[in-house]
């Protein structure tokens, strides 16, 4: 008696998949259209949602339904659709009064029947049909029933796999569009790296002076450390377009929560924002990137911030740490509005933005993601509501290691012994170089500069160096056709070189200072790490042994 109306039911729901509209509404038409075939007098959609085992109704057809009835909700098992839900098959009462698994919605009801929506051999969601009066469904209504229920599985398949298809063009794209941001970025970083080298060794050659004033003292130290700041943010994006995580050192997880507090300190008091910290005694070792780590946390503070309210009213974030077995969680809390719903699953996508142009990037979360999951631990949006947000991050635990980073002894720059060291720098950067060989001189290192990879081979053949420290990206001959050049003139120097750079994303330039093993310096780098460089290189060491 179906078959009349079946064939033009079906070609309108047919029609509404075939021009993409949106799944509630191919749901509503699809119930609608089997309620009126079976002549029932309600109808639901429910949706079976297997991790909190919950049924919740999502699409209604028929009268009397009131708000407290749409917001049932059922657990899987209980009732007939809970049952229905559990087994994954059909079921149809002829007379609720006389079945004791019938949950009284309606209590005039008399005739059930209800059928499963399998999604990839999952229940996933069941649709239910009632009547007023007993035996008002038969076989043939289950039949019927069964067709919508294969039509609602091709119409939620299809939506699934339209979101997979539009989720991997979104990375496409994305990916795209990182792939020359990380072209972009690494020519800016360079540019800005070099005068941020020369920022920071002009103010440590400042700092260094035993007549300067405590307020000018104070003045060097802050250039310093902003350009430091500075360095750390480029240095951030570049890790971003490159995932790599830096180097990593052992160090305490309560101590990086420290460090990102301090930034924010201030900016946090001046808003009136409570902060709670809480930790376990105990340290919690944890082998990452530090400035990385502290960056991640630094944006979670930020965001947090961001997220409270602005009328005044008393803000708060909390971190706590905790010592896992499987390694370490940072929970970092806010009782800000939360995170609308909609937007949820592109949080970490990178240049998506809830915020108002010039307000953000889009880029903040997705770094976070990248750095943790190139530290091979998880970044995890915990909880979020009308009361507050949680973010956890996850680091796994260290290798085996006998002490903490900071209890091994410090680095001493009178370890280095020969003052007739001769080290020639050579880079396009003249302040760089500067400063350098001023420094280089308060260590009684003799040290001659070349501006240029063509000078620098001209005084290679006319003098002798124990080391060559070379930038990396100059024009006309970078470093690395200098070295190679350089040693094939003269093979001595080829274990004598330090590389400095402020571009290493390219892989060309990464593949082959690897496969020189000799040491780069990434710019911008302090006058300690250049330091420590020349003390611990091979060369020194060898001319040491000569000199004994």
């Amino acid at each position: 008696m179906f078959d009349l109306q079946l064939l033009p039911a079906i070609e309108e729901i047919l029609k509404a998949i075939r021009r993409k509209q949106s799944l509630d509404d191919i749901l509503h038409l699809i119930l609608e259209r089997a309620c009126h075939l079976a002549q029932a007098d309600h109808g639901s959609f429910v949706l079976v949602n297997h991790e909190t085992r919950r049924l919740r109704i999502s699409t209604v057809y028929g009268s009397d339904w009131t708000p407290e009835k749409k917001q049932c909700e059922l657990e899987i098992g209980q009732g007939l659709t809970g049952k229905v839900a559990a087994r994954g098959r059909p079921l149809l009462s002829h007379d609720t009064r006389e079945d004791p698994e019938y949950y009284p919605l309606f209590n005039y009801v008399r005739s059930e029947l209800v059928v499963p929506v399998m999604v990839k051999e999952r229940v996933w969601g069941v649709i239910n049909i009632d009547h007023a009066a007993p035996e008002a469904f038969d076989i043939n209504t289950l039949k019927l029933l069964t067709v919508f229920a294969e039509l609602t599985s091709s119409a939620v398949n299809l939506h699934l796999e339209m979101a997979d298809q539009e989720r991997l063009y979104r990375k496409l794209v994305q990916s795209e569009k990182l792939a020359s941001l990380g072209e972009a970025l690494a020519g800016i970083a360079h540019e800005i790296n070099n005068p941020l080298t020369s920022i920071l060794g002009f103010s440590s050659l400042l700092g260094s002076t035993s007549n300067l004033s405590e307020r000018d003292r104070r003045a060097a130290e802050v250039i310093a450390s902003e350009a430091q700041r500075a360095a750390a943010l480029i240095r951030g994006l570049l890790d971003f377009s490159r995932k790599n995580t830096g180097n990593r050192e052992l160090t305490d997880a309560q101590a990086l929560v420290e460090k990102a507090i301090s930034l924010r300190r201030y900016q946090l008091t001046q808003n009136k924002v409570a902060l709670e910290v809480h930790a376990p005694p105990e340290r919690c070792p944890v082998r990452v990137c530090s400035q990385q780590i502290i960056q991640v946390l630094h944006n979670l503070i930020t965001n947090a911030e961001q997220a409270l309210s602005k009328d005044g009213s008393s803000g708060r974030i909390r971190i706590s740490v905790q010592q896992q077995n499987h390694g370490v969680q940072i929970h970092v809390s806010d009782n800000g509005a939360g995170i609308p719903p909609e937007v949820r699953d592109r949080i970490f996508d990178p240049f998506f933005t809830t915020k108002g142009p010039g307000e953000g990037t889009g880029l903040g979360l997705s770094i976070c993601h990248t750095i943790m999951t190139a530290h091979n631990g998880a970044i995890h949006l915990t909880e979020t509501s009308s009361q507050g947000t949680t973010f956890t991050l996850e680091l796994p635990p260290p290798e085996a290691v006998p002490v903490l980073a900071g209890s091994t002894p410090p680095f001493q720059a009178e370890s280095i012994a020969p003052n007739s060291l001769r080290v020639l720098i050579v880079d396009d950067e003249a302040y760089i170089s500067e400063a350098f060989a001023a420094f280089l001189s308060q260590h009684d290192i003799e040290s001659s500069r070349a501006t240029t990879a063509r000078m620098a081979l001209d005084l290679l053949e006319r003098e002798t160096f124990d080391l060559i420290l070379s930038d990396v990206r100059m024009p006309s001959m970078d470093g690395l056709e200098f070295y190679n050049i350089a040693i094939r003139h003269n093979p001595r120097y080829n274990r004598r070189f330090i590389f400095m750079s402020g571009y290493l994303l390219q892989e060309r330039v990464r593949t082959h200072l690897t496969a020189t093993d000799l040491p780069c310096l990434e710019k911008p780098f302090s006058f300690t790490e250049l330091l420590r460089a020349i003390i611990r290189h091979p060369a020194l060491e060898e001319k040491t042994a000569l000199s004994a």
